[in-house]
């Protein structure tokens, strides 16, 4: 499991510790890079359920980054 370790783009939502991972989204057969957070970076493993976390509405645009990060599923 890739692992960041800074912050080169100061945009980012997040601090690290957090993963880097592929998003498979139910219905879809190309997966997308995005962050995931919420979860220790040992818990994280291929096939985990995650979630989006979505920005305030009011920061919406017509984008991809309107999810701020995933996380994993409760009780998945």
């Amino acid at each position: 499991t890739p692992r960041c370790g800074g912050t080169a783009d100061m945009r980012n939502p997040i601090e690290p510790p957090f993963i880097a991972a592929n998003i498979l989204l139910d219905g879809t057969d190309m997966a997308c890079l995005h962050l995931v957070n919420e979860v220790p970076n040992e818990k994280v493993h291929v096939g985990m359920r995650v979630q989006a976390v979505w920005k305030p509405r009011e920061e919406w645009d017509y984008t991809f980054e309107n999810i701020a990060w995933f996380k994993p599923v409760e009780g998945a």
